[in-house]
């Protein structure tokens, strides 16, 4: 499986020995938006996105909303803070396929969530 994750912070940001263990191949961090979206139109091979909500310039919803407007088929996991619902809710309603809050059990959940939101977005 390959993802973007759209971190701005690097103390969230290595994933890697966590995601080794549950087929996660190819995880290209980036760090902006405008980033993300470039590296989605330019590499098609992604299934799936994991977007950090709150970011400093454009958020996490702006991608969101760009993914889905523009027809990716892509699973999008959506962080946020523990006691942040709004932005859980926003989400959801802006067409995420879940959402991690950033709390002590990220890396137990993360790959479980990610592996079930990408089941039905996953390329042969």
């Amino acid at each position: 499986m390959e993802i973007v994750y759209l971190e701005d912070s690097s103390v969230n940001s290595n994933l890697s020995p966590v995601l080794n263990e549950y087929e996660v191949y190819l995880i290209d961090r980036v760090t902006s938006v405008v980033e993300a979206i470039k590296r989605l139109e330019q590499y098609p091979r992604y299934q799936a996105v994991l977007i950090d909500f709150k970011l400093p310039a454009k958020d996490g919803l702006e991608l969101l909303s760009h993914i889905r407007l523009n027809g990716f088929s892509l699973a999008v996991i959506v962080i946020t803070e523990a006691s942040d619902f709004e932005s859980v809710i926003t989400a959801f309603k802006a067409g995420a396929d879940d959402y991690l809050s950033n709390d002590t059990d990220f890396e137990t959940h993360f790959p479980v969530k990610l592996k079930a939101a990408a089941i039905p977005n996953l390329k042969p």
